[in-house]
């Protein structure tokens, strides 16, 4: 079960911008994905993405020549490396370049200081720690 999180921008010079986050119920402190997102027209355009302990790494296959190949666990898709790619790719590919955090964030507090400084959102502090129920097969 995904456990979504959703906050609109209402400042003015940001109308159409909202972040979105996901965790799993089941995995706690693994899968975590923060998404910026902007409203052009009725259409979401994913912008930016924070990917936190996903499953398995990400790793580049497009980009450019100094990260393609590169394997990361904690990772931030940043929009000059992938509007790079043209708009088309970078949605239909799902923001596909990444960059590694490092250090990783050590817990979902630090996740949202990471959020926070990333993303500009100086309230990314007060998202809550997600409903997490470990199952236990």
């Amino acid at each position: 079960m995904r456990i979504p999180v959703s906050c609109d921008c209402d400042e003015p010079e940001l109308i159409g911008v909202s972040i979105e986050g996901t965790a799993w119920a089941d995995e706690p402190e693994m899968r975590v994905s923060f998404q910026l997102k902007i409203d052009v027209g009725g259409t979401d355009y994913r912008i930016a993405r924070l990917d936190w302990r996903p499953r398995q790494p990400h790793v580049n296959k497009l980009g450019p020549p100094e990260l393609r190949g590169r394997a990361c666990m904690a990772s931030i898709h940043d929009f000059p490396e992938n509007a790079a790619l043209g708009l088309e790719e970078m949605q239909l590919k799902n923001l596909p370049v990444a960059k590694p955090i490092d250090p990783e964030p050590s817990d979902f507090d630090a996740l949202l200081r990471q959020l926070r400084d990333t993303f500009r959102l100086d309230n990314a502090i007060e998202i809550p720690v997600p409903p997490w129920s470990p199952q236990l097969f």
